[in-house]
């Protein structure tokens, strides 16, 4: 898998700082490094926004860079229908497809987690059950 998620503390409700995002080359298996001190927040919800950024590049081929506080982000190239996933020291690039499915699978993982110790109305759930529901069937 693409993505990891670090989590510090189990998550019993919503606001406060989860963890981190990592990237992992799926080839070299290069872990992205973790920034300790730049933890993102609300790790789950940004994940969110990226996927329903990357389900609008490949519907209309056009994507906004969401950057997270780690100073992450997901771009497109559109010339060739890649994603390129940047991170502060570790750029990966592969098919929108394949940065979809990565992402939509980290966000499933974590809605699984986070359903563990949370409410079912609480309201970050709410926020990534709705990022699931707007990718499915890309």
């Amino acid at each position: 898998m693409t993505f990891e998620v670090r989590i510090e503390d189990p998550p019993p409700a919503s606001g406060f700082d989860i963890g981190e995002l990592l990237l992992t080359c799926p080839l070299t298996s290069r872990r992205s490094t973790p920034q300790p001190n730049r933890k993102c927040y609300m790790v789950y919800v940004e994940l969110s926004v990226l996927v329903d950024q990357a389900v609008s590049a490949k519907i209309n081929k056009t994507i906004n860079p969401y950057v997270l506080p780690s100073g992450s982000k997901v771009t497109f190239d559109g010339k060739g229908d890649l994603a390129v996933l940047e991170f502060p020291d570790l750029n990966l690039t592969q098919s929108l497809d394949e940065a979809i499915h990565d992402l939509r699978d980290i966000l499933a993982s974590s809605v699984e987690t986070l359903q563990k110790g949370a409410s079912e109305d609480d309201v970050m759930l709410g926020q990534l059950r709705d990022g699931l529901l707007s990718s499915e069937g890309i």
